[in-house]
């Protein structure tokens, strides 16, 4: 799956979650908790995320990303098993 798709979801998923996050703030190089995104607001947008991509990844292996680049990678390679 292509990085851009995977991001501009995880994006979309941020904004849902967050509305008052900027466009501008959601960068690669920024984490979740940098958009202001509380635990619950994370699982929130990992566990949608992982719905609208239609894969399966153990929330276990999210928690070593620092960064939404980073988050997008773990998709990526969920998304090739």
């Amino acid at each position: 799956m292509e990085y851009q798709t995977i991001f501009l979801i995880l994006v979309q998923k941020i904004k849902e979650i967050l509305p008052e996050v900027q466009l501008e703030d959601i960068t690669p190089d920024v984490s979740l908790r940098d958009v202001g995104a509380n635990s619950i607001d994370r699982m929130d947008i990992l566990v949608s995320s992982m719905q609208q991509l239609n894969v399966k990844v153990p929330m276990v292996n999210f928690a070593k990303a620092q960064t939404l680049h980073e988050l997008v990678l773990i998709f990526q390679e969920s998304a090739r098993s």
